[in-house]
């Protein structure tokens, strides 16, 4: 009974030591991806609670979008950790980030981020519309910046002409790209045409981006400038267009490889390279003597043929 209790006393120890380890890890693992927000008493901003009651529409089509979630994913939390927690990545994905005290006032992007703090006289007073492209820029600078020198800059069409704002989706409801909106009479030849028969778009060549972008701090390609640029074209159509430049590499690649082989090796591959172009030129010339063969026989069996149906048809006439 002694030995038993002894094992029981040592197991429950174990346990407890366990627990408090899985414990304090837990909390200093949440703490580490905790944000720093504001613990003051300032009610400057009231989160999307105030904003869902007269808007359940607009909070529906914004909850659990990327603006939504910009500093909750995993994703984001990881990086931020890894990088160090730099207070800078918070002035985009959160709301009321405060560079002086690096407190923020809620997590994400919410209604406030672009409406600015909430009006305590709104209604009546109106709350502020944030329409201009710059107000998307603050964040998406590098996009802005591509539609910037763009045509759709020079002709007026803003960010909020292609996306709807709070559900960060198309403007057009019907699944088709925005650009039918304005593009109608391309936009319909374009569905008729080869590149829209195997899944290509507008986006596809007009907003191509290099793969494997890093999205940290922003700089990252969207192909905002609308042009369509030649590795656009080589990411489909790579062997058309570099094929003929790729010649000249591995020909000085063989070399190489032919340098490092033995000198029998060598030789032996010289003969059977010359053998290969024996074989073809034999086959080229068989195949171009079989064909004028072919041509000579099948003409001298055409005038038999015929020769012979003439001379049916004349005896056949003359016994009439």
């Amino acid at each position: 009974m002694q030995g038993w209790k002894r094992v029981l006393g040592l197991g429950s120890l174990c346990a407890a030591i366990a627990a408090l380890v899985l414990g304090v890890s837990f909390v200093t693992r949440t703490a580490a991806s905790r944000l720093p927000l504001a613990t003051t008493t300032d009610t400057t901003y009231q989160g999307p609670g105030a904003c869902v009651e007269c808007h359940p529409t607009k909070y529906e089509a914004w909850a659990g979008t990327d603006h939504a979630l910009a500093s909750s994913v995993e994703s984001f939390r990881e990086t931020w950790s890894a990088r160090g927690r730099p207070a800078s990545c918070l002035a985009c994905h959160t709301t009321g980030y405060d560079p002086e005290s690096g407190q923020t006032a809620l997590e994400g992007v919410s209604c406030e981020s672009c409406h600015g703090p909430f009006n305590p006289r709104h209604p009546p007073s109106v709350m502020v519309i944030a329409h201009e492209p710059q107000a998307c820029g603050d964040c998406h600078w590098t996009t802005h910046n591509e539609w910037q020198v763009s045509v759709h800059a020079q002709q007026g069409v803003t960010c909020t002409s292609c996306h709807a704002v709070h559900s960060q989706s198309h403007t057009m409801s019907d699944g088709r790209l925005p650009c039918a909106s304005c593009h109608t009479e391309r936009y319909e030849d374009f569905a008729h045409a080869t590149h829209a028969k195997v899944g290509a778009d507008c986006e596809t060549c007009h907003m191509h981006t290099p793969p494997g972008q890093s999205m940290v701090e922003g700089r990252v390609s969207t192909g905002h400038t609308l042009t369509v640029s030649t590795d656009a074209c080589a990411s489909c159509h790579r062997d058309t267009i570099h094929t003929r430049h790729e010649i000249p590499d591995l020909m000085q690649e063989v070399s190489g490889l032919r340098e490092q082989l033995p000198t029998g090796a060598a030789d032996r591959l010289t003969h059977l390279e010359e053998e290969v172009k024996r074989l073809r030129s034999t086959a080229t010339r068989n195949l171009y003597g079989g064909v004028a063969a072919g041509g000579v026989v099948g003409a001298a069996a055409g005038f038999a043929t015929a020769w012979v149906l003439i001379w049916i048809l004349e005896r056949e006439r003359k016994e009439q």
